[in-house]
């Protein structure tokens, strides 16, 4: 819930339609990302399989954004109502897997970059970076350390009793009241400068340098084998997925640093709209990825729940069912791989 920093928030009944707009939103992109992203799951584990690292560290991407979307809907019902009526344990709970999620993600998104980077140098160590249990092994180092950098938001998870003229609730929020000194406002500051930095900063600047020498690297690897038309595809969903989560990230984290160090934008009218929705668009990437997937993929499109396609298998007026026995989405089982059919690409 990295929207309840507490700050001076404008009155939740002049302001109530847009936070009933972005909860009711968010009920939408929970119930989409929920689906999308199981589905994520079920086809690399049941069809396409786990033999690459690019795998790998997609499945992981997708089992963060299910435990974060997962826990949206009581996100979306407090937007709405602004009162938290589940308790002190889901309140910590939900706190704690946002502030994962945050950090899982672009970690993940960061081993993509990388990854992408060292399969197409070719060099042994990406082969050997590659391989499923080195993959498994770094997957594990990136939720350990997504969970270190999330306990800053667990410390300062606060289930509040607040008593208003209309009654007294519940709020769900973090707040550094109780860090001492040097008072509320240093740490608030510290900590989104934190979230700043190593949620957006250090992920941004991997992933520039690593797409910097794909560029490179790329125009040194012949194209012109399977080999080559493999590699194209596979980063063309990494680069799809990098970019759109910044273009979700992005506006996030720069309206929060903006707020933080210029309170008296606590006071503009429109900072509950700009605020609000820049905190959809990161609900939202949390639900994209697997619509990239199945836009750019083959092998994802030929997974999807009997969905008939043309186009290929579309001969003497037939359609060709993908959940059909016949599907070729079947072979992936023996491909092990996202898009490509051998290790090196």
């Amino acid at each position: 819930m990295a929207a309840n920093i507490t700050t001076e928030e404008p009155s939740q009944d002049t302001l109530g339609w847009i936070y009933i707009l972005t909860g009711s939103l968010s009920y939408v992109v929970c119930i989409i990302g929920l689906l999308a992203n199981t589905w994520v799951i079920w086809v690399l584990l049941r069809r396409l399989g786990l033999k690459t690292a690019g795998n790998m560290y997609i499945l992981n991407l997708a089992i963060a954004d299910d435990l974060f979307l997962a826990g949206l809907a009581l996100q979306a019902a407090y937007q709405i109502k602004n009162i938290w009526p589940f308790g002190e344990f889901l309140c910590r709970a939900a706190l704690a897997f946002d502030g994962l999620n945050m950090y899982a993600s672009a970690f993940f998104v960061t081993a993509l970059s990388i990854e992408r980077y060292m399969a197409v140098s070719r060099s042994s160590r990406a082969r050997l970076h590659r391989k499923r249990r080195q993959a498994a092994a770094v997957s594990v180092v990136i939720w350990i350390a997504a969970i270190l950098a999330a306990l800053p938001t667990l410390l300062a998870s606060t289930y509040m009793y607040q008593e208003h003229q209309n009654g007294s609730y519940h709020l769900c929020i973090t707040d550094f009241t109780s860090f001492g000194q040097p008072g509320r406002q240093f740490w608030t500051q510290a900590f989104i400068t934190y979230n700043f930095v190593l949620g957006l900063c250090v992920p941004l600047t991997v992933s520039c340098f690593c797409y910097g020498r794909l560029i490179v690297q790329m125009r040194e690897v012949s194209m012109r084998n399977d080999a080559g038309a493999d590699i194209k595809r596979v980063t063309r969903i990494v680069t799809g997925v990098v970019v759109v989560f910044f273009l979700c990230w992005a506006p996030f984290y720069i309206c929060r640093m903006i707020l933080v160090y210029n309170r008296d934008l606590n006071y503009w009218d429109g900072r509950p709209f700009v605020f609000e929705i820049s905190l959809l668009l990161t609900y939202i990437n949390s639900c994209v990825n697997p619509f990239i997937y199945a836009l750019i993929s083959e092998k994802f499109r030929e997974n999807l729940p009997c969905v008939s396609l043309r186009g290929r298998g579309y001969k003497s007026g037939k359609r060709t069912m993908v959940c059909d026995r016949n599907s070729t989405a079947l072979t992936d089982i023996q491909h092990n791989s996202v898009i490509t059919h051998n290790e090196s690409s």
